[in-house]
């Protein structure tokens, strides 16, 4: 999960309430409720609980809390030793019923507000009759944040997003599935995939960009609807992925058809490379995205499925025509 937070330890009791890191037992029974409860650097937060009048006291690691206004405010710079290790807890000691307890809740403190993320490396291996067999390797990344700057991502109606990944050079190896696993295990394999040359690495991209309108939210699991573009294409020439083929020999049945239609090649060897691209295939769609979110944990990132419908012209030929379904 990416955040520029702040993090407070808490230890458990095994009494079904809490510890604080005061020291202080909590019954566990009540709510504390923070408003906003994502801020940035000065920001200030209002603290209440239902059937609570006065706080006896109000505590937050790092925020400056006052007990009577029922608030506390987020530093205006953050320690560099307190950033991206979780949430900040906020504690509130009440009496009620003429007993002292306490309740908890979470903000998180930032630069611009929550956000998540995710950063992949992976492999890819491609291969189908009449075709060439190549494996490469892939990095993604992808991020989301809300645009509303007082929401968690999973608690916002409105978001945007944006992934990008990027692949390596395609490697043409025929390596069987039991070396393939071993290489994988160790990195110093000669033939471990991700051993790949970093000037390899950027050899083919693709982003997309977009928003995402969230219509149904409970408890990390967020259904929205999306809409994106982007584009894809190779950041190299056609001519590396060129073939090789050696010309017909003088006395050969194909070396008068092969001259007429290729006089000015003179050469024993010939390669035929595909017209070159002058700009990126663009991309678009709308549909529909799952996101399960881990709402307490710290580095933990969500889980996404997204099914969507709209034009791709790196599938159709190279110009919109033809719907293109995407399922990721």
């Amino acid at each position: 999960m990416g955040k520029n937070i702040i993090a407070v330890c808490l230890a458990l009791a095994g009494t079904g309430g809490w510890i604080t890191a005061s020291g202080q037992t909590c019954s566990g029974t009540l709510k504390l409720q923070a408003t906003p409860s994502s801020l940035k650097p000065g920001a200030k937060t209002t603290l209440s609980i239902d059937t609570v009048g006065e706080f006896t006291d109000l505590q937050a690691t790092g925020m400056t809390c006052d007990k009577d206004s029922k608030t506390c405010v987020s530093p205006t710079a953050l320690a560099k030793d307190l950033a991206l290790k979780g949430p900040t807890e906020i504690t509130a000691s009440f009496t009620k019923d003429g007993k002292a307890d306490c309740a908890k809740t979470e903000v998180l403190l930032g630069s611009a507000g929550a956000w998540e993320g995710r950063a992949i490396i992976g492999y890819h291996q491609a291969g189908a009759a009449s075709s060439a067999f190549a494996q490469n390797v892939t990095v993604d990344v992808y991020v989301v944040r809300p645009l509303m700057s007082d929401s968690k991502v999973w608690q916002s109606k409105w978001n945007t997003w944006g992934n990008v990944r990027i692949a390596s050079a395609p490697r043409q190896l025929n390596t069987p599935a039991v070396d393939l696993i071993a290489s994988l295990v160790n990195p110093n394999a000669d033939k471990n995939p991700l051993k790949t040359n970093v000037n390899e690495l950027a050899l083919a991209g693709e982003f997309q960009t977009g928003i995402e309108y969230n219509f149904l939210m409970r408890h990390g699991h967020v259904n929205s609807l999306v809409g994106f573009f982007g584009a894809t294409g190779a950041f190299q020439s056609p001519a590396t992925n060129a073939s090789i083929y050696e010309t017909p020999k003088p006395a050969s049945p194909q070396a008068t058809a092969f001259a007429a239609a290729y006089p000015t090649v003179k050469s024993d060897y010939v390669a035929f490379v595909n017209p070159d691209r002058d700009r990126f295939y663009r991309m678009w769609g709308i549909g529909y995205r799952y996101s399960r979110f881990h709402q307490t944990e710290g580095h933990e990132s969500p889980q996404t499925y997204t099914v969507t419908l709209g034009q791709d012209e790196a599938i159709t030929g190279g110009r919109f025509s033809k719907p293109v379904l995407r399922v990721e």
